[in-house]
Order: C-alpha cells, then structure tokens, then sequence
C-alpha cells in the first residue's frame, strides 16, 4: 500500500511508464527500454552514477503510469542517517538516498534529517548537478 503523504510537497511531476517495479519515493533514471513504442520510461537506477530522472511519487509494476517528480521538493527513502543540509545522491540500486561525494550526480538537498535507513525525508530536488 502506497503512503500518500504528497500533499504536504510542492513541485512540477511528469507521467512516464515504468520499466520493471518502481516503489514510492524512490530515485528514478531514465531507461532506453522502447521496444513497445512507449516513451518515456523510468526505472530503477542500474548503477549510483546513472542521471537521476526524478522522484517516483507512487508505486507501480513494469508498464504501469509513475508519477515523477521532476522539481520543487519531494519525499525520499534515506539509505541510511544524513543531516539537514546535506547534498545528497543515488545511494543504490534500490533508488534510496545518501550523502553525496565528489563527483557524484546530486539528486537534491536534505530538508529534514534522516535517522536512520528506510527513513523518508523532504529533499529539495537539485537533479542536473554534480558535486565537485
């Protein structure tokens, strides 16, 4: 079951399909995966240095409609403690978030501190930087 907490967070989303199972709050990449016609698609990240897309607003199965939230500020699932402040970055494959490091492509940055993994934050997104 979904938790429904978007209301509380503002920003712009997007409709993509999914390319295999997507969960809630997770960090989103863009996939190559148009065999079908259908364009975009989001999945999970392969790799923590994969270009994030946006945020997974809902949960969905492969070929399902996610909502992305592309700007503005969302939820995050924190891999493990981070603080207010922090930049943060694809942590897994798992879509979850941690602290950032040099050279790393940044998802957003922490609103709320994360106390521990499976935590879910605000972030405000920052998805077209890398850290130096």
């Amino acid at each position: 079951m979904a938790l429904n907490l978007s209301p509380n967070t503002l920003g712009v989303e997007r409709a993509y399909i999914a390319d295999g199972a997507v969960t809630q709050y997770a960090v989103v990449v863009r996939s190559t995966d148009t065999a079908d016609g259908l364009d975009p698609r989001v999945k999970l990240p392969a790799a923590t240095s994969d270009a994030p897309e946006g945020i997974a607003q809902n949960d969905a199965a492969a070929g399902e409609v996610v909502r992305v939230r592309i700007s503005g500020e969302s939820f995050v699932i924190a891999n493990g403690p981070y603080s207010v402040g922090d930049q943060l970055s694809i942590a897994a494959t798992t879509g979850k978030v941690d602290t950032a490091a040099s050279g790393d492509r940044l998802v957003g940055v922490a609103r709320e501190a994360a106390g521990a993994a499976n935590d879910i934050k605000v972030i405000d997104l920052d998805l077209k930087s890398t850290l130096p």
